[in-house]
């Protein structure tokens, strides 16, 4: 009626509100737990891929997924911003000499995989454990472009399940990592009658 288009008229002509001036709440910092997890996850997406990528890339890769690993449990901070573009753009010309370019599956799967492990590496709050989750996730997803067998699919059944369990130890951080892989699999239960269709 008419007074709800008062109402809504004076909402749009008022002045604006004055800036919050109080400070933006810390995002909070990576637990072991979420990391232990995310580890697990990337780990289930890129050892399968040594079965069709160079083994150097695997190699990379995985060592870059163990240093990621050692700076957590070790409690240190991860390197520096240019070292990790550097190892980027290291990483990239790499690829373009492995495969004379960035473009079919092979090459991107090799840059994903290497981003993954990069990604990892610069991850520094429990916030950045979702793009993490969605690079593994992709991953996964790549595994069938070579093989559709029922042993890959148990594979990429396995990374999924450790991937929902790193989305369920962000949302629920104070939970233990049985309630976590219970959750996950609780999930991956409801999603398969989905896959199936």
């Amino acid at each position: 009626g008419y007074g709800t288009q008062h109402v809504i008229a004076r909402r749009m002509l008022a002045p604006p509100r004055p800036a919050d001036k109080r400070p933006a709440a810390p995002t909070p910092a990576l637990q072991r737990e979420q990391g232990a997890w995310l580890l697990a996850s990337a780990t289930a997406a890129v050892a399968p891929q040594a079965g069709w990528l160079p083994s150097w890339i695997t190699a990379l890769g995985l060592g870059l997924l163990a240093w990621r690993g050692a700076l957590l449990w070790q409690g240190k901070r991860p390197p520096p911003a240019l070292l990790l573009l550097a190892l980027a753009l290291a990483a990239g010309a790499a690829v373009r000499a492995e495969f004379g370019h960035f473009f079919g599956k092979d090459p991107g799967v090799a840059v994903l995989l290497l981003l993954l492990g990069l990604k990892l590496l610069e991850t520094r709050a429990a916030r950045d454990i979702r793009g993490g989750v969605l690079l593994c996730l992709f991953l996964q997803l790549a595994l069938f472009l070579e093989d559709q067998s029922l042993p890959t699919a148990a594979l990429a059944l396995g990374g999924t399940l450790l991937a929902l369990a790193a989305l369920v130890a962000l949302a629920d951080p104070s939970g233990g990592g049985r309630e976590h892989l219970r959750s996950a699999a609780t999930l991956l239960a409801q999603g398969i009658p989905f896959m199936l269709v």
